[in-house]
This record gives C-alpha cells, sequence and structure tokens, in this order.
C-alpha cells in the first residue's frame, strides 16, 4: 500500500502507511519525506541515511547515489564495493543497479580496468534473465535509462533491448577510455541494434519520450568521441550536430527534463559545449575553446530540477553535476592560451575531487612552472632593457641598486616559490601515477624544476628517465639537463661525458624567457645545435677554452653565424651564444671584445677571443 501510495506522489498518506510497518520503515519515511520536500535538499537525506543503525543494501545504495551527484567518487565505492561482493545474494533489479552506479565511479575516477570487471557481471548470459523480458507480464517496464533514487519492488521487469543498449554503450565507453576506437565502434553498432527491439507501446508516452531522445544524443555523442579517439575532428563536429539535428525532431517542442530549455533549442548543452571546446583546444583555438566551456558552465544553474510527481521515473540530475569536468577542461584552455594563472585558479577550485588523478597534479605544476617562466621573462626583459638604454659611451650603467633590493621583512616571511609549489604538485603527481607516458612527462617537468634549488633531485629524475623506454626527444633533453645538473654539482668531467655523445637530429620546440628581439630560440631549434652549446658551457666550466671554441663555433655555423666582415649580423643573434662568446671573452682577459660584443652584438666563428 506504502508503495502504491508513493509511486502516484501521496507523500504524506505514504508517510502515515509506512509508520505502521517495522520493516525499513525509517528508510523509507526519509525517501518520502525527501520527495515531499521536492527533493531541494539532497544534502538532508544523505545526512539522514548515514545516521540511519541499519545498513541495508538498499540505503547503501541510496547514499552512493546521493555521494555520486555530489562528485564523491570515493564515498560511492565505499558504499558499492562491499555489496558487490556479495552481489549474488542481492535481489537482481537493485544487483543492476549497484553495477551501473559502479561503473559510472569507476569511470569518472578511470579505474578502467575495475570498471571493465563489472561490466563483464552485466554481460554474464543468464545471470539477470528473470527480470529480462521482451513484452511486459506486469504492467510496464521500468525504464533503466532514467534510474532513480528509490528501489522498486518484486514484480519489476526490465526491457531486454532497453538493458542491452545500456550495456553495450557501457563497454563503448570502456573502450573509448583505453583509446580503443574499433572496438567501441563495434559495441556501439550492437546498442543500436539493441536499441530496435525497445517496443515504444511497452511504455508510458511520456516516459519513453523522455528514453528515446537520451538514447538519441547518448548514441550522437559517443560516435563523436570514437571519431574524437580517431583524431577525425570533422567527423566529431558532424556527429554533434546531426546530434541536435535528430533531438528536436524526437522532442518535437518539447524540452528534456535534463537539459536546459534555451532558446537555440540546443539539447544537453552542458556536454553539447563540453565537447566543442575539447575539439577546439584540439585545433589549437583555444580562445574559442574557453567561450564553451564558459557556455557551458553558464548553463549549469539552470537545469531543470528533479520531477517529483513521477518519484519513480525522474530522469536523474547527472548532467547537471558536471562543474568540476568543465573546471578542468578551462584550466586546460587557459594554459593553451598562456594564462597560468586563471588556469591555476579553476585547478585549485577542484581540488578537493581530484586529489587522486595524476594528470590533475601534472596540470597544476604545469601552472606554477609558467607562472614562474613568465616572471623571469618579464624580469630578463626589463634588466636587458635597463643595460641597453643607461649607455653612456664605452661606459655600461647597470640598473640602480634600489630596483633589484628587497626589504627585510619580506627575507624573514618568505613565500614559496612557484618552482616549490610545482614540485609538490609533481611528486603527488609520481606517487598515483600508473601511466608510464604521463610519468615520463613528469620526470621530465621535475629535473627542470630542480635544477636551480635541487640539482641531486634534478640529476634523479633525468637518469630515471635515461634507464626509461621514452622518445628520442626526451631522452635527448634528459641528457642536457643530467649534464646540466652535474655542473651545478661541479662534476664537470661527468658533464662533459654525457653531451660528447653525438645526438640524433631532432627538431625541438624551446621556450624563451627573454624578449622576442632577443631570439633565444626560434619555435625548433635542432638538437645538434643545443648540445653544442651545452658542450661548450661544459667546457668552458672545465676551464677547456680552445675547445669551448670549437664547440661554440660548430654551434654558430649551424644557425649560420660564418665569418663575417659587417660590423651588424643580418639576423638577431640568439642570447646563449652572446653569453658564451662574452664569457669566453673575459676568460681570455680580452675586456674589449666583451664589451663590444655587448654593444654590438656581432658575434661570429672564427672570432679571436684572444687578448692582443
Amino acid at each position: 500500500m506504502a508503495f502504491s501510495l508513493f509511486k502516484e506522489g501521496k507523500y504524506s498518506e505514504a508517510i502515515s502507511e509506512l509508520s505502521k510497518s517495522h520493516t525499513e520503515a525509517t528508510h523509507n519515511v526519509l525517501i518520502a519525506q525527501y520527495y515531499q520536500s521536492k527533493a531541494k535538499d539532497p544534502d538532508w537525506l544523505l545526512e539522514k541515511l548515514l545516521s540511519l543503525p541499519e545498513s541495508s543494501p538498499k540505503c547503501s545504495y541510496n547514499r552512493a547515489v546521493l555521494s555520486y551527484f555530489k562528485q564523491h567518487y570515493g564515498a560511492v565505492l565505499v558504499y558499492l564495493q562491499p555489496l558487490y561482493k556479495s552481489i549474488d545474494s542481492i535481489e537482481d533489479f537493485l544487483g543492476i543497479k549497484i553495477c551501473l552506479l559502479l561503473i559510472e565511479a569507476c569511470f569518472a575516477l578511470q579505474m578502467v580496468d575495475q570498471a571493465g570487471k563489472v561490466l563483464e557481471t552485466l554481460e554474464t548470459s543468464g545471470l539477470y534473465s528473470q527480470l529480462l523480458k521482451d513484452a511486459p507480464e506486469k504492467g510496464q517496464f521500468t525504464p533503466l535509462l532514467l534510474g532513480g533514487c528509490v528501489e522498486e519492488e518484486d514484480t519489476t521487469e526490465i526491457c531486454r533491448g532497453e538493458y542491452e543498449f545500456l550495456v553495450k554503450s557501457l563497454r563503448c565507453r570502456y573502450h573509448i577510455l583505453l583509446n580503443e576506437a574499433e572496438a567501441a565502434r563495434k559495441a556501439l553498432n550492437a546498442a543500436e541494434t539493441a536499441w530496435e527491439e525497445v517496443n515504444p507501446d511497452d511504455y508510458d508516452e511520456e516516459i519513453f519520450g523522455h528514453m528515446h531522445s537520451q538514447s538519441v544524443v547518448m548514441k550522437h555523442y559517443l560516435g563523436a568521441e570514437i571519431a574524437y579517439t580517431e583524431g577525425n575532428l570533422n567527423s566529431t563536429l558532424v556527429q554533434l550536430n546531426q546530434a541536435q539535428i535528430d533531438i528536436l525532431a524526437v522532442l518535437q517542442g518539447r524540452s528534456h527534463p535534463s537539459c536546459l530549455p534555451s532558446k537555440q533549442r540546443i539539447s544537453h548543452p552542458i556536454y553539447h559545449y563540453n565537447n566543442l571546446g575539447c575539439i577546439h583546444i584540439r585545433l589549437g583555438r583555444a580562445k574559442l575553446a574557453r567561450f564553451y566551456f564558459n557556455q557551458a558552465i553558464s548553463s549549469l544553474s539552470s537545469t531543470a530540477s528533479v520531477d517529483t510527481s513521477r518519484p519513480l521515473y525522474s530522469v536523474t540530475s547527472h548532467s547537471s553535476n558536471r562543474r568540476s569536468e568543465l573546471l578542468y577542461n578551462s584550466a586546460l584552455s587557459l594554459l593553451n592560451s598562456h594564462k597560468p594563472k586563471q588556469a591555476l585558479e579553476c585547478l585549485c577550485e577542484i581540488a578537493g575531487l581530484m586529489q587522486g588523478n595524476a594528470l590533475f597534479w601534472y596540470r597544476m605544476a604545469q601552472c606554477h612552472v609558467l607562472i614562474h617562466l613568465q616572471g623571469l621573462e618579464a624580469g630578463r626583459r626589463q634588466m636587458l632593457s635597463d643595460v641597453v638604454v643607461s649607455q653612456n659611451k664605452d661606459l655600461l650603467m647597470l640598473p640602480a641598486k634600489a630596483t633589484y633590493s628587497f626589504k627585510e621583512e619580506e627575507e624573514q616571511v618568505r613565500e614559496e616559490t612557484s618552482l616549490e609549489k610545482a614540485l609538490k604538485c609533481l611528486r603527488n603527481c609520481l606517487v598515483v601515477v600508473k601511466d608510464e607516458e604521463l610519468k615520463e612527462y613528469a620526470l621530465l617537468l621535475q629535473a627542470f624544476v630542480c635544477m636551480d634549488t635541487q640539482p641531486q633531485c634534478a640529476l634523479s629524475s633525468a637518469q630515471q628517465l635515461l634507464h626509461m623506454d621514452v622518445s628520442d626527444s626526451h631522452r635527448f633533453i634528459a641528457t642536457v639537463y643530467a649534464a646540466e645538473a652535474l655542473l651545478l654539482l661541479g662534476k664537470p668531467r661527468q658533464a662533459i661525458e654525457y653531451l660528447s655523445h653525438s645526438p640524433k637530429e631532432l627538431k625541438l620546440r624551446c621556450h624563451s624567457t627573454l624578449s622576442p628581439s632577443a631570439a633565444v630560440f626560434s619555435d625548433e631549434v635542432s638538437s645538434k645545435y643545443v648540445q653544442s652549446l651545452n658542450l661548450a658551457s661544459a667546457l668552458l666550466y672545465a676551464n677547456n677554452l680552445s675547445q669551448a671554441v670549437q664547440s661554440l663555433n660548430t654551434a654558430m655555423n649551424m644557425i649560420g653565424l660564418s665569418s663575417r666582415a659587417s660590423d651588424q649580423p643580418s639576423q638577431p643573434v640568439p642570447a646563449p651564444v652572446i653569453n658564451l662568446a662574452v664569457y669566453i671573452a673575459l676568460k681570455q682577459g680580452n675586456h674589449k671584445l666583451a664589451t663590444s660584443i655587448v654593444t654590438t652584438r656581432n658575434v661570429y666563428a672564427g672570432m679571436d677571443f684572444f687578448k692582443k
């Protein structure tokens, strides 16, 4: 009786009936009170459920549902994993719901292997055959696609086609996460075939309309993800646009309860705008990507609430709880726009949800490193400007001392530098990382971050990379970092040994910390050129001046700085070349040449550094 009243939305009468019962009465009363209050405060319901002394499978499942909507995915695992271990002893319908929610939580936490094991449970032939029907025997089917917080009674029946569609869709997502595009496409085709077996006459017209619209969007979005995984961005855009065209025919002027009824009549705007943003990041259009992510975030607050008049068929608020993913994507687009401070703000807002995500910590470290490089760039540009502007005939005026003084109280209360914060993030990343490629990038960035303050740590990170199966470019950069760390540790001979081996011819993208006019590096530089410069530095440190000059000449020849009679070169000379030339001249006591190099920036291969 209480269940029938609840199903009809008569919550006061249902609560009255439940108060007469002694079987799970408290739990069911709380659920009825929640819907009676228009489902406005899920935190209240979760708090009440957590205070219950009993821990029935139904109660644990509802705790997990509420935790999932709050994006507390770790809590979902805590509630559901014990239930999954005893899944055979739980009623079939609840067992299916437990598996579905557990898979979603594993996907959210990037626990793909665990999700695959639970998915196999749903795919096991005949496991839930008693519930799966081709035609109803006891009333209409319960739609799995829509979900719900309250468990059905024992007479529940599920449409076999709907069940297979949902399971195959999950299998498709599983393969997408593993970057297995072909297997994902086969699973999606199987899902579409399964949906063709669903008979609309077996459902309430309104409920089936919601289910059908959701299935249409799911098929197109999964197809778009497969194309995105393959790198076919044009096909991805076609699939996303087709989803909007097909959904309008299904909705026929209505809006899906889980979507924003926008003027543009876009279905599932949160996902749609997010997907467009991801595509434009891949296309190198960071500004446009940020626009779409902002559109997605702005649609969050306008998402429709749960329809409490139909408690067992309410569309879940799953699509309205994606703020953390959108903020992460926004941070990625901001990083690509060279705005690390704003990106860091986005990442800090979702830090509580991403503690176990290695990629999150790597992105945090990237933000801190870019903030450091931008500060370095601004500072060096100012110092170079001071030196160049303050010329008085042959006398170079250094910047005023007051410009670079520090207050004593600021030295006493020293705040962590950006590189120190980056190092903490990288250490967190390396603790939880499982992906070898991400570990490779994290170690490489850690070697760079540690170079100034912890050269021994930089050396250790670089050597660890050299013992891994890494790409040629990363192997070369790790070699250079190891040599630089050895120089900082006062071991020039070992550094020279690292740099003496001729590298493969590679094109490297290098970051400039000086103004463009200083021309430290172009967008792409040769690995052999970089190796010659670093070898010249190591030889100079070891007081082997003749070989240092020879290595510097090799580097200059590679960029076309051969012997010139003119006083000014036809192209800007990279700052590392000028610095090395100045140091060599000073080592030789040729101060006049050093002054000439600084003022004219004229350096060429074969230059005589020895004092006349």
